[in-house]
């Protein structure tokens, strides 16, 4: 295979995990949102809350590192 197409495929596939991760981020906060309104209280809204700001921090750490590399390679 030519190494352009290899290159291609390598970014579409870098593209679709960090989608899937963050959608996969999305819907664990949904269920856990929606947990928590069926029967809420204080722990459950804490967990919620907490699990709802944490669930982003690898797509965060995901996306820092690939701008760290593309800087480099720049």
């Amino acid at each position: 295979m030519d190494t352009a197409v290899l290159k291609i495929v390598r970014v579409a596939m870098e593209v679709i995990s960090t989608r899937l991760l963050t959608m996969l981020s999305m819907a664990m906060s949904f269920g856990l949102a929606a947990w928590t309104m069926y029967e809420p209280s204080w722990e459950r809204m804490a967990t919620a809350s907490f699990f709802a700001v944490c669930v982003y921090l690898p797509c965060i750490n995901i996306e820092r590192i690939k701008n760290e590399v593309k800087d480099d390679k720049d």
